[in-house]
């Protein structure tokens, strides 16, 4: 029995350093019953010059002239030619997985059909790949209610409610494998609005389509280094994504507006503990989603207006920082 089949994604961009081991991360998968569509964003380094020397049966290589502009472009193009596969991973160029990564994970997607995808642990290693955390230190500390060391079945609304509400609950996504018909669901045009919380939105959208498996086990190398779109990002834009993935999330069933409101509480304490400049928040959220702005501003002010203690601390607090 040739086993499940694998739609493997490597979207690239500028991962020179990182791409040669990713890519043979890939192909010696044990779990042979897979295809790899690579798709290069027009990386301005090393990148392309290995693409062109590879050459495998199961390799798809695709190289852009030009920078899309939306690392989701490529997430499109797999779900396109996704129908005659089982599971999709999307393995992020400059991460690194075990050789079992996808025999654990497809084993146990097969052994649940009602599932949407499954994920596991990983590494956060260095651009050397030294190890340097772990993301059961990040799942513990924001996600309370499971202890992250045992394995799970969670049903989809239930993981939205608990824990997709507050933030990512999948740290990386080269740690999960997704049902190739959820995949196909939660790829979304908004997703193109958002640089660092589309993940955030994307595996709420998953989890709304069947179960959640999560495997304690460490399969996955997450790499950290200043190239990462989390190091590029400024507090304003990070805030104004964050104030936006929730109100997404909130919106998928089994989300309990407690939940929501809890939630958004937290983004508002984020933003003002971490001093965030409320001009340049209101200039970013405008520029790039000038609709979810909009929703995001009525939100708070409501709050304020049920709060009026909140409302004259904010104003004090933007009469400052308009000062400077």
């Amino acid at each position: 029995m040739a086993g499940s089949r694998v739609l493997v994604l490597i979207p690239s961009y500028n991962h020179g350093p990182f791409i040669e081991e990713r890519v043979q991360s890939v192909l010696n998968q044990e779990h042979k019953t897979f295809d790899v569509l690579l798709i290069d964003d027009g990386s301005t380094d090393s990148t392309a010059s290995y693409l062109r020397s590879l050459s495998a049966d199961n390799l798809t290589v695709r190289i852009r002239d030009r920078n899309s502009g939306s690392p989701f472009s490529a997430w499109r193009d797999a779900a396109k030619i996704a129908d005659p596969y089982d599971y999709v991973w999307i393995a992020e160029s400059d991460d690194v997985a075990q050789s079992a990564f996808l025999t654990r994970a497809v084993a146990a997607l097969d052994a649940s059909p009602g599932s949407a995808f499954y994920y596991c642990n990983s590494w956060h290693i260095d651009e050397d790949g030294e190890k340097i955390g772990h993301t059961i230190n990040y799942l513990g500390h924001h996600f309370k209610g499971h202890n992250w060391l045992s394995a799970a079945e969670i049903e989809g609304r239930e993981f939205n409610n608990r824990y997709q509400i507050f933030g990512n609950a999948v740290p990386n996504m080269s740690s999960m494998v997704m049902r190739r018909e959820s995949f196909q669901a939660a790829v979304d045009d908004q997703l193109d609005r958002y640089r660092l919380a589309a993940d955030w939105f994307f595996v709420g959208r998953l989890a709304d389509t069947g179960n959640v498996l999560f495997d304690p086990w460490s399969g996955n190398g997450f790499r950290h280094h200043g190239r990462t779109a989390r190091a590029e990002t400024r507090l304003e834009r990070l805030t104004f994504e964050y104030f936006r993935a929730v109100q997404l999330v909130s919106k998928l069933k089994g989300v309990e507006r407690s939940q929501f409101e809890e939630a958004m509480k937290r983004c508002t304490v984020m933003f003002i503990h971490e001093r965030g400049s409320a001009v340049k928040f209101l200039r970013q959220g405008f520029r790039s989603d000038p609709a979810g702005m909009i929703q995001v501003l009525l939100h708070l002010v409501g709050r304020a207006l049920r709060h009026p203690r909140l409302l004259g601390g904010a104003m004090n607090y933007i009469s400052r920082r308009s000062a400077r």
